[in-house]
């Protein structure tokens, strides 16, 4: 199947590569025309941003999208985002080389997670209660917190509130999710499967992701123009950032 037989509204998954980090960003084909498909562009510090630019050339974009006669996963590998403008509005157009053209079908992998570190408050629906804790990580699938004390979670439904400011905007996220697993450290790590995230915690998490990978384009920008030389591209601990691959990252 090809990517341009995808349908308007079909739901995918932007794969973004970069050294050894991996990210995934969640986006729909908002326009499909002439044989022709698109989505949403990003923007950064009130511009749309060029994908095409000389700065992004050492990231590679996968899209993936379920097929819609069988169910299973397609991945479309390295493809081009390139600007469109149509009726007065910026699109990315999709364009696959040809001999990538076909989807392949593949495995579905874990969703990836960004450290969050972060106050948060979390309220046990079944005790009627609230604690305080530190938002730890956070995907599109799972939500993991720290707390100084040993408590029955495991099993339990959650309610988890924190909140940040990300340019322009102050994020108000609200997820629900069921404790999954304990880990014991220097305090105890809880980690939560997603039941419920509501827009506004899906939206501060695409915007969280883009606004990490824009800094370290930035960081590496600065680096370079003052005669350095460049860092390496972020691994899930380069620049104290945290990235975390989106392989075998499972709660």
């Amino acid at each position: 199947m090809k990517i341009q037989e995808l349908e308007q509204g079909t739901e995918l998954a932007l794969e973004i590569v970069w050294g050894e980090s991996t990210y995934e960003i969640p986006s729909k084909i908002v326009l499909s025309m002439a044989g022709r498909v698109f989505v949403q562009s990003f923007t950064y510090k009130g511009k749309t941003l060029d994908l095409t630019n000389p700065s992004f050339s050492g990231m590679v974009f996968n899209i993936y999208a379920p097929n819609p006669k069988t169910g299973k996963r397609l991945m479309w590998r390295s493809v081009t985002l390139e600007m469109r403008e149509v009726k007065e509005k910026i699109y990315y157009e999709i364009k696959t080389s040809t001999f990538r053209a076909e989807g392949q079908e593949v495995e579905r992998r874990d969703a990836s997670r960004i450290k969050i570190n972060l106050p948060g408050v979390v309220v046990i629906p079944d005790e009627g209660r609230e604690i305080d804790v530190e938002i730890y990580d956070l995907s599109r699938e799972g939500v993991a917190f720290k707390y100084g004390k040993d408590i029955k979670l495991v099993g339990g439904l959650v309610k988890i509130y924190f909140s940040e400011q990300l340019r322009d905007h102050f994020f108000e996220v609200r997820i629900t999710a069921r404790c999954v697993r304990k880990k014991e450290g220097d305090r105890f790590l809880y980690g939560c499967h997603v039941r419920n995230m509501e827009r506004e915690a899906a939206t501060y998490l695409n915007q969280k992701m883009l606004e990490m990978q824009m800094e370290a384009i930035d960081a590496q920008r600065q680096i370079t123009a003052g005669g350095q030389t460049p860092m390496p591209r972020p691994t899930s601990t380069a620049m104290g950032m945290q990235f975390f691959n989106t392989g075998n990252n499972k709660r």
